[in-house]
């Protein structure tokens, strides 16, 4: 069954709210997951599709590739993110520290609190606590049907 949902989405940088995004989906379970489908635009404002797959133990974000591509936030498994900016490009460590999942009838609210560490030319450090401290929260609510 599809519930028709209400997403916000909060993005926190050293515990500073940077960026804030609403959309309108709809949810649903599947074996197990629970999937929320959305659209977002795009800087030529075309909306493109975009969705959340929300398993026990890890959320991937799942993006047209103009918009960011895809990320899976999951702490058993840290990555390397590849990005291209107009100097060259940049490697950064993704760390994925943690995951609460909090629901209600009325719907449910992500924390996911991530590291990115630059990496250099001698690689990362697991003692290294420089980087990027960031949280995303992801805020869905039900709506009335």
């Amino acid at each position: 069954m599809q519930k028709q949902v209400q997403i916000r989405m909060l993005a926190f940088e050293d515990g500073t709210k940077t960026e804030e995004y609403h959309f309108s989906g709809r949810m649903q379970e599947k074996n197990g997951r629970c999937f929320v489908l959305y659209q977002e635009k795009n800087e030529k404002g075309e909306l493109l599709p975009s969705a959340l797959r929300i398993e026990k133990d890890r959320v991937a974000v799942l993006r047209h590739e103009s918009l960011g591509g895809h990320l899976t936030f999951d702490p058993a498994h840290p990555k390397y993110l590849h990005y291209h900016t107009p100097y060259g490009p940049v490697v950064y460590h993704f760390h994925t520290r943690g995951i609460q999942r909090k629901e209600n009838e009325l719907g449910m609210e992500l924390k996911l609190e991530y590291t990115l560490q630059p990496v250099s030319e001698e690689g990362v450090s697991d003692e290294d606590t420089s980087g990027i401290h960031r949280m995303l929260v992801i805020q869905i609510d039900t709506m009335e049907s």
